[in-house]
């Protein structure tokens, strides 16, 4: 028994040793002289870290910690003072509305906006479209659904108006030659006429015989004038569904053909025997341009437009018989433009993707490689065949100044300006040895100005006003004034008006 309290006592007195011993370990670890002081720096025999947390009372170390502004109280670096206490809340914190629309930042899901619903306005984007409906919130839109508009060909057109959305045109979204509100052609049904003059046929005085006018209506109708010389015309409906004016051309036998761009993107025709009009007719396709055509001989009618993918497409009637659809390769900006002597000879001009024009001919039954003929076209080109088989370019170029290019049956002229500032495409149309060029003005007068085969005369204006291009052929021109009437003159005559069909909207393109 006394040696088991012998021994407790013994052990009792280990632990107070320990004890002790942990408690003075790390004061020695820090007290090179051994006087229970911590030191702090290289001068170990000097006494300046009283409270033995590393940062000397008045010593600064490398790392810039120090002097101990507490240096009875241990603490961290760089000053060796304790973290003050955090007070202990007495609620919880309070939650916020910056918006002051009585919803809490935290539940607000527009806190910087006051709002009804959710926190929020209840048209987030001020676009006239409730959140609810808006499929485009917190982004301005002008589209039924609250959306901005959609325009994947950047043309100004939304996809929603736009007939061609996968091209950027003009008028409606496609590839257009005019913003004209009708087309002419003069002829004489039955009368193959002479020369080349058959597309734009005569009587045996050498006048037209027949001037026939064509427009399209608001609701997509194609409506015709149609005159014969010294009687008086009248409107009739055709019907249709068309997206173009027509393009109208007179066959090597007299009759009238009418093609279209229809509403369905389509190429749609029509004809007129010299009695009555036959029933539209599909030709089918995939047009993002109004067509152009041509009667190179007897028989035979060739039709142009362009396809989606930018390249030229051409079908071909001979006698009562249609072909397929026949590629003629590139990438075009602007509709067609297409001559004919009427003799087998075609020529074609187009605007590239380099605003250049390009050229090809079809002759001897066979179409060559395309050329580039050089410009800087603002829009598409037009061209007349003369007589003598010369051919005559012309087109709007930088500042809206009309340039022309010449063949003269051996090469290529240089472009040369004419001078003047164009609204519009230029028209041009040939009759024996006249070329009579047409065009709209900036302010919207209608100009004209005449080639003799050697020189322009100056420019003339012969109206004023026109809501639309004017369209031409011989000696006619047709244009639409401000107030939606038809203005048909003969260059070597006085003007008529030509009243708008009774209760129908002529189709007018914005200026």
């Amino acid at each position: 028994m006394a040696h088991a309290r012998k021994y407790g006592k013994w052990l009792m007195l280990v632990v107070i040793g320990l004890a002790v011993l942990a408690t003075l370990l790390p004061a020695m670890a820090q007290d090179a002289d051994g006087d229970g002081t911590c030191d702090s720096g290289p001068q170990y025999a000097v006494d300046v870290d009283f409270d033995c947390d590393g940062i000397g009372n008045d010593f600064t170390d490398a790392n810039g910690n120090g002097p101990d502004a507490c240096p009875r109280e241990p603490g961290p670096p760089p000053n060796g003072c304790p973290a003050p206490p955090q007070p202990v809340p007495t609620q919880p914190p309070a939650v916020g509305d910056r918006d002051g629309d009585g919803f809490a930042d935290n539940v607000d899901q527009c806190p910087r906006l006051a709002g009804t619903a959710n926190g929020c306005p209840p048209d987030i984007d001020n676009d006239g479209v409730p959140n609810t409906r808006d499929a485009c919130p917190g982004v301005f839109g002008n589209t039924p659904d609250g959306c901005p508009v959609r325009d994947g060909d950047s043309d100004g057109i939304p996809d929603d108006d736009d007939l061609c959305p996968e091209v950027a045109g003009t008028l409606n979204g496609c590839l257009n030659a005019t913003t004209g509100a009708a087309s002419l052609v003069v002829s004489s049904p039955g009368d193959n006429g002479t020369d080349f003059t058959r597309l734009m046929t005569v009587d045996e005085t050498g006048a037209p015989a027949r001037v026939d006018v064509f427009v399209r209506a608001q609701d997509d109708t194609i409506w015709h004038y149609g005159q014969r010389q010294g009687e008086a015309g009248a409107w009739e409906n055709l019907g249709g569904q068309a997206a173009s004016i027509p393009a109208a051309v007179v066959d090597g036998e007299g009759l009238l053909h009418l093609f279209v761009q229809g509403t369905n993107r389509e190429l749609w025709t029509i004809a007129w025997d010299g009695e009555s009009w036959s029933d539209w007719d599909s030709l089918g396709g995939v047009l993002v341009s109004p067509p152009a055509a041509v009667a190179p001989d007897a028989g035979h009618i060739q039709v142009f437009g362009i396809g989606t993918s930018g390249e030229l497409w051409l079908r071909q009637r001979n006698g009562a018989r249609w072909s397929e659809w026949e590629s003629l390769g590139g990438e075009w900006t602007s509709a067609p433009a297409a001559v004919t002597n009427g003799y087998g000879y075609v020529g074609l001009f187009i605007r590239g993707t380099d605003n250049a024009l390009w050229h090809r001919f079809w002759y001897d039954g066979a179409w060559n490689e395309w050329s580039s003929l050089g410009g800087s076209l603002l829009g598409a080109p037009a061209a007349a065949m003369l007589p003598d088989g010369d051919i005559l370019v012309l087109a709007r170029g930088l500042n809206d100044v009309p340039w022309m290019l010449r063949w003269d049956d051996e090469d290529w002229s240089e472009w040369q300006p004419l001078d003047g500032a164009l609204l519009s495409t230029p028209t041009v149309t040939s009759w024996g040895d006249t070329v009579n060029l047409y065009a709209r003005g900036r302010g919207s007068e209608l100009w004209l100005r005449h080639w003799n085969g050697a020189r322009w005369d100056d420019w003339q204006q012969i109206n004023r006003d026109l809501a639309a291009d004017p369209a031409a052929s011989g000696t006619f021109v047709v244009c639409q004034n401000a107030a939606g009437d038809l203005l048909l003159a003969d260059s070597r005559e006085d003007w008529q008006t030509i009243s708008r069909p009774t209760d129908v909207a002529v189709y007018t393109y914005p200026r």
